[in-house]
């Protein structure tokens, strides 16, 4: 019964219109996580270089998403460096994982995180599905056997993807922190990294999200010289 029900799920995840592209498949499978798990909102962060993609259900997926990345730290960002998944069914009891993330999150109503890693072909942590409530409390065995199953669908869309991701600029966000990232290291003659952090300061300090920070340095809204004033 499973597999002909897992079957069908990959029928719907991998077919679609012919105008989707991979991301749309990955959105998709996200959506589908949602409806058969007790959680409100679902999101894949895919690795694309130095910074990745993120696809999320809704905005509130997303905006989490971003306070990590405009952190970095968070369940997510935990779960590509470590390989390991990260459940956490009462978030304000494991504030201390993540300090700066919890204290945005749990304002932002955020309960409970379940985040699991999205592995290659070479068993290489390439990203992380993670899924957000605004409720507290534990996946059930069966409600976690799904979400592995939508894993797999979340790899297997991104080994079958033809050539390299093709990311637009909507979706890569990142290519923007990262632009401005190497601005900053060259302006400055600092470290990437230092550069790096000198944004995620900024975007903290101002409740912003990072790549909004990161346009703003390259549009020269925001003066480069003007994030060591933070």
């Amino acid at each position: 019964m499973d597999e002909r029900r897992n079957a069908g799920l990959w029928r719907l995840v991998a077919g679609g219109s012919e105008d989707d592209d991979v991301w749309d498949r990955v959105r998709l499978a996200c959506e589908i996580v949602v409806h058969h798990v007790n959680v409100d909102a679902a999101a894949v962060t895919i690795v694309c270089g130095e910074f990745g993609v993120v696809m999320a259900t809704d905005e509130w997926a997303d905006r989490l998403e971003d306070y990590q990345h405009t952190l970095g730290e968070g369940p997510g960002v935990e779960v590509v460096r470590s390989g390991l998944a990260v459940l956490v069914p009462d978030t304000r009891a494991r504030r201390h994982l993540w300090p700066a993330f919890s204290e945005g999150a749990v304002a932002g109503s955020l309960a409970a995180v379940f985040a699991f890693p999205v592995t290659d072909t070479d068993a290489n942590t390439i990203g992380a599905l993670t899924l957000y409530r605004r409720s507290g409390g534990a996946l059930t065995s069966r409600e976690l056997r799904h979400v592995a199953v939508m894993v797999g669908f979340v790899a297997k869309l991104i080994e079958l993807n033809d050539g390299p991701l093709d990311v637009n600029l909507k979706q890569d966000r990142y290519t923007t922190i990262s632009a401005a990232t190497k601005l900053l290291a060259n302006r400055h003659e600092i470290d990437p990294n230092d550069a790096l952090a000198l944004l995620r300061a900024h975007a903290y300090a101002h409740d912003r999200p990072l790549n909004a920070i990161a346009a703003a340095v390259l549009t020269e809204e925001l003066w480069s010289t003007s994030l060591d004033d933070d």
